[in-house]
């Protein structure tokens, strides 16, 4: 939410939080290339920010293959659900559904 250590101090949690796509860095099928296959980020269908997740805490995040969906002669488009929890929280802090495209030349 902010990056000013100062402002950050005088909000309600006393201290950096990511409630925006910072959250989000490192989500995502790794980038794939190779002579014959390229992996584009294709988006997010959808993104749920459900809990605070602080700067600096512990985090881990799991990942589901949901759908493989043939586009086209030569393309695959993939959808993944991640979510990603912080130590000490009931739940997940961010739960997305990333979209990434597969093109085989």
């Amino acid at each position: 939410m902010h990056n000013d250590p100062a402002r950050a101090k005088t909000s309600p949690w006393r201290e950096y939080l990511v409630f925006d796509t910072e959250g989000l860095e490192g989500v995502g099928l790794p980038l794939v290339t190779s002579d014959r296959l390229y992996t584009l980020n294709y988006g997010f269908d959808r993104v749920l920010f459900s809990a605070v997740l602080r700067i600096g805490a512990q985090a881990r995040a799991h990942f589901i293959l949901d759908e493989v969906r043939k586009r086209g002669a030569d393309a695959y488009l993939v959808k993944s659900t991640y979510s990603v929890e912080a130590e000490n929280s009931e739940g997940p802090c961010i739960v997305a559904q990333q979209l990434s495209l597969f093109l085989v030349t």
